[in-house]
């Protein structure tokens, strides 16, 4: 890409999906628009996913965003209604409570020139406010995959990018991914998956990052374990999808990989003792009652 050609650089939609964050979801947009990419290449898209504390009053500050209103709650419906939307040969995206570096977008684009193979790309996930954290939760919101460039089985949802084409191979699975209040997750390795299923390559690069927003209302401690013991639910969907060998015994499989991976935990828990450990401890202990109790209403 010529930093002084603009028709050099490829016409990217950048998709930010968002439910009752009007404030973080300014901050998140402000970044995006001072990314050093030409304005003229990029479009923000926002998708609404049933926001009750006036986000859509956001219009009237930011004219040059374009914003969809997604009434079916999931934040993969949202996702899949940005994607039918955008216009870009990339897409981009990053989530409300994330603030994007100035080069981030630009970073991104670049490594699809560095590795034309990739159909995908992404990058870390820092800290905005580290002081906000105390020492017995650090790691929380902060997603680091080293300082190399280097082929990788998923991405995170918060930073990533896909070639037009990946939409027309995968879909983001309507099971998973945040609910309203349900805190479900692994939408964001799911649709990586599919794509390594059918033979395509990920890439990850250390120069492009985003910065988490976590306010404290969301680091309280019985926050944190609903989330662990909610998000276990969309743990055992995606384990099923993509880690089970034998489909015709789901709930045994699923339970053998749920025990050993519990095994792990807890030794770790007993090295470390950190609350974070012990939150993934509750993810997997309620991931074997969720296979005991209700496996056949979810899968």
């Amino acid at each position: 890409m010529s930093s002084g050609n603009t028709s050099s650089f490829p016409f990217v939609s950048i998709v930010v999906c968002t439910r009752n964050r009007k404030n973080m979801l300014r901050r998140s947009i402000k970044a995006i628009e001072a990314s050093d990419y030409p304005r003229a290449s990029f479009e923000i898209i926002v998708v609404d996913n049933g926001s009750t504390d006036g986000t859509g009053d956001l219009k009237s500050e930011f004219p040059d965003v374009r914003w969809l209103v997604e009434n079916v709650v999931g934040k993969s419906n949202a996702l899949n209604t940005g994607c039918r939307a955008a216009r870009g040969s990339i897409l981009a995206f990053t989530d409300d409570d994330c603030i994007v570096d100035s080069m981030w977008l630009r970073n991104l684009v670049s490594a699809f020139f560095e590795e034309p193979s990739v159909i995908g790309v992404g990058g870390s996930c820092y800290l905005a406010d580290p002081e906000t954290i105390n020492k017995k939760m650090q790691g929380l919101g902060i997603v680091d995959f080293g300082k190399k460039t280097k082929f990788v089985d998923e991405l995170i949802g918060g930073n990533f990018a896909f070639k037009r084409e990946a939409f027309a191979i995968a879909k983001f699975d309507k099971r998973l991914g945040r609910r309203g209040t349900l805190y479900l997750g692994c939408e964001d390795s799911d649709f990586c998956y599919q794509l390594r299923d059918r033979g395509y390559q990920l890439l990850y690069t250390p120069n492009a990052w985003v910065y988490h927003t976590l306010p404290t209302n969301r680091i309280a401690p019985l926050r944190l374990i609903k989330c662990s013991m909610q998000g276990s639910i969309s743990y055992v969907i995606f384990l099923l999808k993509w880690r089970s060998a034998n489909h015709r015994l789901p709930r045994i499989n699923a339970l053998r990989i749920i025990f050993g991976r519990l095994l792990d935990d807890f030794l770790t828990f007993l090295k470390v003792r950190s609350f974070l450990n012990c939150c993934e401890l509750i993810n997997r202990m309620t991931a074997v009652v969720v296979c005991v109790t209700f496996l056949d209403t979810i899968y």
